[in-house]
């Protein structure tokens, strides 16, 4: 490969940025469709059903970002390399990455079947709610090693400049997931109604498609997979590499999930339909927030071959792209929510305490969506510049110093209402600290790399 299969680097900024956040936009879009679509169908099951599966949505995610870290590690490296033009060692490090993404995933699915009863029962879920819990877990716990080869596969495509293919792919298995979700949990074609079980399974077999077409596709397109056994000294060289910025990028959205977990119990001190539908929120939540982490997976492969190309005012140029985007629309989403957060709801639950909740957490939060955004574009950027440790600061501000002693402060004095304000508080604060730190970080590493 050669410096000109660095596809970021040449046309323009605006446009370039443009086609690599449309598809993955896309694929975001798929991916909360999994969510959406099994939150949907399972709430047809009841209440009850619909806290099981609000439930397990941080411990999930928290499993799955920390293993992701490592996808981002690698994509980091890779990008880099490329931009560099050097195609052996990008194929030696996404190997090399893959290799160790597939060792956590054994690990995380057995330590996951063992902890399923004392893990739930710590965050507050007890009776029929834990049982269609581990229902679910234990089929979805296999499902989740699946989708973690798939978007690490994904980064690595996105490293090398398509982000298209993997948006194609990411869509695809979200149709499949679509499809069979209400044949799996009602029982339609002669089959077996499955319950909270078949959006499991359902969400298995989308993915264990999805993992060979873009493990081919990384193989045979873009030589991104090389079958020459390295060195003990060689892997552990790419290990260490990848592990120095995965491990603090996942923490970074482990520790997201983690704030997540400690509102759950918060709410769980209330009712089922409270954290039902604080999990029918941030389902919304997310749908809403993929066009900023649409932005923050594409700066990424943007910044990462343009430093390694010396491009240096393009890294400027797209940043501010990025970040003009999120205050705009950021504040614009939040003004759609504020009239739409109770209709969305009602899709998912017909509650009315269901509704009143979720509808609560949708007016008030969102107006810190732009902040939201900022910060994604920040953390994405300095992990591809192979410096995690002050994205990971960032996060562990906004969690553990704001977000959560916020919450906890908030839910004494005002209840819910407290519990939600934390969290918009906790949002702006962490974003104008993140834009303030990047601005000065940013220019101090231009600088060094110019001397």
């Amino acid at each position: 490969m050669t410096t000109k299969s660095a596809l970021l680097v040449r046309d323009p900024v605006g446009k370039t940025i443009t086609r690599m956040t449309l598809p993955l936009m896309g694929g975001i879009y798929a991916m909360i469709a999994f969510t959406l679509a099994d939150t949907y169908f399972v709430s047809r099951l009841g209440t009850t059903a619909l806290a099981a599966i609000s439930f397990t949505f941080p411990v999930s995610m928290v499993l799955v970002y920390f293993i992701l870290g490592i996808g981002v590690g690698t994509a980091s490296i890779v990008s880099r390399t490329i931009g560099e033009g050097n195609h052996a060692e990008a194929a030696r490090f996404a190997t090399d990455g893959l290799s160790l993404g597939i060792l956590f995933v054994i690990f995380e699915i057995l330590i996951g079947l063992l902890t399923i009863n004392p893990l739930f029962t710590f965050l507050g879920a007890e009776g029929q709610v834990l049982v269609l819990i581990g229902d679910y877990m234990r089929l979805w716990y296999v499902a989740i090693g699946f989708f973690i080869i798939t978007m690490m596969s994904n980064n690595i495509i996105r490293a090398a400049g398509d982000a298209k293919f993997p948006g194609i792919v990411m869509i695809s298995s979200a149709l499949i997931n679509l499809l069979l979700d209400p044949i799996l949990i009602f029982g339609y074609f002669g089959l077996p109604a499955f319950g909270i079980q078949g959006a499991a399974i359902a969400t298995l077999i989308a993915f264990i498609m999805a993992t060979v077409a873009l493990l081919i596709k990384q193989f045979v397109h873009y030589r991104l997979i090389t079958f020459e056994t390295p060195t003990l000294r060689q892997c552990w060289r790419s290990w260490s590499q990848i592990l120095y910025i995965g491990v603090p990028s996942g923490l970074t959205n482990v520790i997201i999930n983690i704030a997540i977990a400690f509102i759950m119990r918060l709410l769980a001190n209330y009712n089922e339909a409270a954290v039902a539908g604080f999990g029918v929120a941030i389902r919304i939540e997310e749908f809403f927030l993929a066009p900023f982490h649409a932005l923050g997976g594409a700066i990424a492969p943007f910044v990462g071959q343009n430093w390694g190309s010396r491009q240096f005012g393009r890294i400027r140029d797209g940043l501010k792209l990025c970040l003009d985007y999120c205050l705009f629309g950021g504040l614009g989403l939040a003004l759609v929510l504020a009239f739409t957060g109770k209709y969305l709801a009602q899709i998912f639950d017909k509650n009315e305490q269901v509704v009143q909740v979720a509808s609560l957490y949708l007016l008030i939060v969102p107006v810190s969506y732009f902040a939201r955004g900022i910060i994604l574009i920040v953390t994405s950027t300095l992990n591809a510049l192979g410096k995690p440790l002050p994205a990971t600061v960032i996060s562990l501000a906004r969690t553990f110093v704001l977000y959560v002693p916020l919450a906890y402060l908030g839910n004494a004095l005002w209840g819910i209402n407290g519990i939600f304000a934390s969290a918009l508080a906790a949002n702006i604060l962490a974003g104008w600290g993140a834009h303030a730190w990047n601005n000065n970080y940013l220019e101090k590493l231009i600088r060094n790399a110019e001397d």
